[in-house]
């Protein structure tokens, strides 16, 4: 029997570009875990980390196209390559770098959860059915330049707009948080809070609900900020509202290190904040200087608020 290398070809290259599309969808699906994922490496700023998942995001969707529609076969096949070898050393040396997890490298998001290991050997079946590019039939078309441009425009634009990184939500959206004062200083007189001096000093106080997905997220967000900038851990409370609980979940959850915490009656927790969960409240002396929601945490802020401290 004659084996059609050129079926071959064809088959692997729309598998694998459909794999990279893909991946390029459901880490778009699930982006703030892989904001947190890529911010847990602790190489960049909050910023410049949701930007630059945005673009990574976008080539393997260009890659995606490139190999499916069946264009630009020289660029699809260094683009395919390179980037498969380049995830691949990444995954092998990643231990050795940086204290991430390994149950899950965020290849498919968290919608489809691969370890390492699982991601190496797709990487590497990948690699073996790429070998068959060079039997692949090609698309010539004078419409080829044209499509990337066009595709390429379409998918940036996109990663942009839909979930734009906080930076350019903050410019769209209103961000503000609003709280009722008068309820806010009832709070800070109950003897639990004081015992951890909430009013003494700068701290950051973080309104959260063991519940909560989003004060989840927020909280790994501060404790990446804690981390890569060598923040006293002190100047952190947590604050939840409810009875008092085992937070081990809360900790698993969030895959973060435990904060000074307490817990107060569920009606003053709502009624500080009209309800609105996570909020991240900057206090000196007891006066609020800031307020975050998730969305608009402010690292350089908030890095600059505690450091420079003792320079007040």
């Amino acid at each position: 029997m004659r084996i059609n290398k050129n079926l071959i070809g064809t088959f692997c290259r729309i598998i694998i570009g459909l794999v990279f599309i893909l991946s390029a969808v459901l880490k778009y699906w699930s982006i703030e875990a892989v904001d947190l994922f890529f911010f847990d490496h602790k190489l960049f700023p909050w910023v410049i980390t949701t930007f630059l998942s945005r673009l990574l995001i976008s080539l393997e969707a260009i890659i995606g196209i490139l190999l499916v529609v069946g264009i630009y076969p020289k660029l699809s096949k260094i683009l395919t390559f390179s980037t498969l070898i380049g995830f691949t050393l990444y995954l092998i040396i990643k231990p050795l770098l940086f204290d991430v997890t390994d149950e899950n490298c965020f290849c498919f998001g968290d919608k489809i959860q691969l370890s390492d290991t699982e991601t190496i050997i797709k990487n590497i079946i990948l690699l073996v059915l790429s070998l068959t590019l060079n039997w692949a039939k090609w698309w010539k078309t004078k419409y080829s330049k044209l499509i990337i441009i066009i595709s390429s425009i379409l998918i940036v634009g996109t990663a942009f707009t839909i979930k734009p990184p906080d930076f350019i939500q903050s410019k769209i959206y209103d961000h503000s948080v609003d709280i009722r004062p008068e309820v806010f200083e009832r709070v800070k007189g109950y003897d639990n809070l004081k015992a951890l001096d909430v009013e003494k000093g700068r701290k950051v106080i973080c309104w959260y609900s063991t519940s909560c997905k989003y004060c989840k997220r927020a909280a790994k967000k501060i404790d990446i900020i804690i981390d890569r900038h060598n923040l006293d851990r002190n100047d952190f409370i947590q604050v939840f509202g409810g009875k008092e609980k085992p937070l081990t979940q809360f900790y698993n959850e969030s895959n973060t290190k435990p904060l000074q915490y307490t817990f107060i009656d569920v009606i003053s927790f709502l009624n500080t904040t009209h309800g609105r969960m996570p909020v991240i409240f900057l206090l000196e002396n007891g006066n609020v200087v800031k307020l975050y929601k998730l969305t608009s945490i402010d690292e350089e802020f908030i890095v600059d608020f505690l450091k420079n401290k003792n320079n007040k």
